[in-house]
C-alpha cells in the first residue's frame, strides 16, 4: 500500500510536470500565433488600402479612356467632314464648311501615378488627347 502511494505521488507529480511544460509550450505557441495574426492583419489593411486606391485609379483611368474615345470619335467626323471640304466645288466651300462638326475638346492632362509594391509608376501626359 505504501508503494502504491508512492507511485501515486511520483504519477501525480510526473503528469504535474509535464501539464506545466505542455502549458508553456501552448502558451508560447499562442504568443506566436498572435504575434502572427497582428502581422497578417496589418498586412490584410495596407493590401485593402492599396486595392482601393487602385480600384480608384481604374476608374479614373476608365473615365479618361471614355473622354479619349469619345474626342476619336468627334475627331474622326471632323476629318471626315474637312475631306468633303477638300473634295467639294469651290462653290459649294462655304457651306460645307458650316456642315463641319465641332471639333474635339482637348485638355491638359496630369499625369497619373500608381504606386505598386512601393515604386512608383508613372505614365505620359495626353496633353494631344
Amino acid at each position: 500500500l505504501h508503494n502504491l502511494r508512492d507511485g501515486s505521488k511520483e504519477s501525480e507529480e510526473a503528469m504535474k510536470v509535464k501539464f506545466q511544460e505542455e502549458f508553456k509550450a501552448g502558451a508560447t505557441r499562442q504568443k506566436a500565433l498572435r504575434k502572427q495574426q497582428s502581422v497578417l492583419l496589418s498586412t490584410l489593411k495596407s493590401l485593402k488600402e492599396k486595392s482601393n486606391s487602385l480600384q480608384k485609379a481604374v476608374a479614373n483611368l476608365k473615365a479618361k479612356l471614355a473622354t479619349i474615345e469619345k474626342n476619336l470619335q468627334r475627331g474622326s467626323a471632323l476629318v471626315g467632314g474637312l475631306s468633303k471640304v477638300a473634295g467639294a466645288r469651290i462653290e459649294e466651300v462655304p457651306k460645307t464648311l458650316k456642315e463641319l462638326p465641332p471639333a474635339p475638346r482637348v485638355e491638359a492632362h496630369k499625369p497619373v501615378a500608381a504606386q505598386l509594391d512601393g515604386s512608383e509608376i508613372e505614365t505620359a501626359s495626353m496633353d494631344s488627347a
